[in-house]
């Protein structure tokens, strides 16, 4: 019986998961109605125009794997610091961001060099 369910809870997963990326589909769709012809005068999409640039924008911008709340940048990077600033004490905390945002202005300026 617990098998049964176990396959239960999947299916109903993968159901759910396609309605609300069918929903955000429809939403990337009428948005696009909206608003670019008119500003562009090019031509409305359809449902399947813009599942395609859903996917597109997902295959170029990053996730959208899931709707928990963090991207997989945050839980890479974001969220590795959060465990390491909660046990510093607030003088630390302040050493430790200011040498992260002096790092990135470092790059950042390296780089345009």
């Amino acid at each position: 019986m617990k098998i049964k369910n176990e396959h239960f809870c999947s299916a109903a997963t993968v159901i759910i998961t396609l309605a609300l990326y069918g929903v955000l589909v429809l939403i990337v769709m009428e948005l696009w109605n909206l608003i670019i012809p008119d500003i562009t005068h090019w031509n409305s999409i359809n449902f399947w125009q813009a599942l395609g640039l859903t996917i597109l924008c997902r295959l170029l911008c990053g996730t959208i794997h899931h709707f928990k709340g963090f991207s997989s940048h945050e839980r890479c990077y974001g969220r590795h610091h959060h465990g390491k600033l909660h046990n510093m004490s607030p003088e630390e905390r302040e050493a430790f961001v200011r040498r992260r945002f002096q790092n990135l202005i470092n790059d950042e300026t390296s780089g345009k060099e």
